[in-house]
């Protein structure tokens, strides 16, 4: 049998192509989702954050947003923390304040809903597991489950990574052999 060279190099100018097309996909891709080039890290000054400006916008867009989440399960491993915070980090990126917030019931468990700032309303609550807007109000019933009896919005602050450390280190005292 005799050997092709001009078939061989055909297929491997081929596979070198398409290899060629994928990092070059791959690299455009990296870079328009991060701003960065993939393992240089050189003079690059661009990590990927969510837009540095936030905007306020109408409910409606704000409940657009939110029910691309409709298509999620509630239940063990998924509940209103995830949807709460999943409905967020979408906000979020796309530049729209917003904050999750706990309504503390009796009886419980509690529950987690967002405080957004709209434009067309001020700021308003917003059940992010079906997209709607909420009046919750201390010592009124919400969804007709539970009586509110407090409402909190979590607050997300950076801290100093050594003095928050050094405030939790568990003193434990030391052993002594008195003989």
């Amino acid at each position: 049998m005799k050997f092709n060279v001009a078939k061989f190099e055909r297929i491997g100018t081929i596979i070198i192509l398409v290899i060629m097309i994928g990092w070059t996909g791959f690299m455009a891709g990296f870079y328009e989702g991060t701003g960065t080039v993939p393992w240089i890290s050189v003079g690059q000054s661009q990590v990927a954050l969510p837009p540095q400006e936030l905007t306020v916008v109408t409910t409606a867009e704000v409940t657009d947003t939110i029910n691309v989440l409709s298509d999620r399960t509630y239940g063990e491993g998924y509940n209103c923390v995830d949807y709460a915070w999943e409905a967020m980090r979408l906000l979020r990126w796309k530049g729209q304040e917003s904050y999750i917030v706990r309504l503390e019931l009796d009886p419980g468990p509690d529950h987690a809903i967002l405080l957004v700032p709209t434009e067309d309303k001020g700021w308003v609550f917003i059940e992010p597991q079906g997209g709607y807007e909420v009046t919750p109000t201390v010592g009124a019933r919400y969804s007709n489950l539970a009586t509110i009896t407090g409402i909190y919005v979590m607050a997300i602050v950076w801290r100093d990574y050594d003095t928050y450390v050094s405030q939790w280190i568990i003193a434990t005292p030391r052993e002594t052999n008195e003989g």
